[in-house]
């Protein structure tokens, strides 16, 4: 995790790391080039942004342009917790019956159920208060990337939001539910965590990720999620939003207003 091709400039209005990662695990090439394409609108923007990476894409994004607010790690797949509590048992682990065949593999699932355990990385490489998730694909989604990636470069939060998240809905969910269904409470895309609230945020992850593997089935972090919140509500500050800009329309009252 020493390896990095940039240190990372003075952002002076934010105090949000984001954190994302790109891995090559994808079963098709044309996944790949297009993540690629996706992630060179993320790379040049202002975020003070940590991204891992395996040395595939380490080597092409060192090509790319890059704001001087990024820094790229190489880290090794082979080290993350989660992704190999998944992938150890995948013979054993059935995957979601509705899901996209070719795209929700064991190893993309395994990814998306890491996104938790890479903040729990990235708290090593910056003392911020909070710390965001943000898809490196992210910019697909989005239809003024440099307007949308600058509210989120200039965003300050209050304190006490424990995990910021939106999502599409918010409805219960039984198990058997979220065993079959992605279940959209919640965008996989975007989240903010405090730091003090990393550990705890990342504990629950495994412990429902086992709670899904005791059943013989591994599902989408989302669901992982819902299945937390359902046991601990207050760890969870929900906004609404959907596939679209509105993810980075974080509500004035979770912002710091205080100048402190």
């Amino acid at each position: 995790m020493a390896t990095t091709s940039s240190s990372l400039g003075k952002l002076s209005s934010s105090n949000v790391t984001y954190v994302s990662a790109l891995y090559n695990c994808y079963s098709s090439s044309g996944v790949s080039d297009r993540l690629l394409k996706d992630v060179a609108i993320l790379l040049q923007q202002k975020l003070h942004l940590i991204i891992f990476v395996d040395d595939f894409y380490f080597h092409q994004l060192s090509q790319l342009p890059m704001s001087s607010t990024v820094k790229l790690v190489r880290y090794d797949l082979d080290n993350s917790v989660i992704y190999n509590m998944i992938i150890a048992n995948k013979e054993r682990l059935q995957l979601p019956t509705h899901r996209n065949v070719e795209k929700d593999t064991h190893e993309y699932i395994a990814l998306m159920n890491s996104k938790i355990e890479f903040l729990k990385l990235a708290r090593l490489c910056t003392s911020s208060p909070y710390l965001g998730w943000i898809d490196a694909g992210s910019s697909k989604m989005i239809s003024d990337p440099d307007s949308s990636y600058a509210k989120l470069a200039e965003l300050q939060l209050k304190g006490g939001l424990g995990v910021l998240i939106p999502g599409c809905y918010q409805r219960p969910a039984e198990i058997k539910w979220l065993m079959n269904n992605v279940w959209w409470s919640y965008l996989g895309t975007f989240f903010v965590c405090e730091s003090c609230t990393v550990e705890q945020f990342y504990r629950y992850s495994v412990q429902s990720l086992v709670k899904f593997f005791i059943k013989g089935i591994v599902v989408w972090e989302v669901n992982i999620w819902v299945d937390i919140s359902q046991d601990h509500p207050s760890l969870f500050t929900w906004y609404a939003a959907d596939h679209n800009d509105s993810f980075t329309n974080i509500p004035i009252e979770y912002h710091n207003t205080s100048g402190q």
